[in-house]
């Protein structure tokens, strides 16, 4: 499912249906399209969540790590 938000960023989202996750091999392909900097923008206006989403639980533990350092 696709979400339009505008909150004065146009971004899209990406939010699966409850229950249907991805397989491994596309959390592998999304994940590295990330580390090649090449999908960096489809993480969307909701970061940890897609990257919990289309990624897993432990990129999105990782990417929450870094946050938490940063401020």
């Amino acid at each position: 499912m696709n979400a339009y938000e505008n909150y004065g960023v146009f971004e899209r989202s990406y939010f699966s249906a409850p229950g249907t996750r991805p397989g491994l091999l596309e959390r592998l392909r999304f994940l590295a399209g990330l580390l090649r900097r090449r999908g960096f923008g489809a993480l969307g206006f909701w970061p940890w969540s897609t990257l919990n989403e289309r990624g897993g639980a432990l990129p999105a533990a990782v990417y929450a790590a870094i946050r938490r350092r940063q401020y």
